[in-house]
């Protein structure tokens, strides 16, 4: 299977683009980020961080359940070896 690649837009109204670069500079510590970037910058790098944790974090809860409905088949499987005389 291939990756699968995605270009995103995001589109934010000029009349709340700074206030949205200050909450998330505000939300994640702009003032104590060594990096150099400009706030509007580090919003952008925070928000793609976001995105992509979130996107780690449902692919780890499908896998978690995946693996979690695999030993739930097997146990049922194994548990057809106990008897009881």
């Amino acid at each position: 299977m291939a990756d699968v690649n995605k270009t995103i837009t995001i589109v934010i109204a000029e009349a709340i683009a700074p206030d949205v670069i200050n909450a998330y500079a505000s939300e994640f510590n702009f003032e104590s980020d060594p990096s150099g970037d400009t706030k509007a910058q580090f919003a952008l790098r925070m928000f793609t961080e976001q995105a992509q944790a979130g996107i780690r974090s449902t692919y780890k809860s499908y896998m978690t359940a995946q693996g979690a409905l695999a030993a739930q088949v097997q146990a049922d499987e194994d548990s057809l070896n106990i008897t009881v005389s």
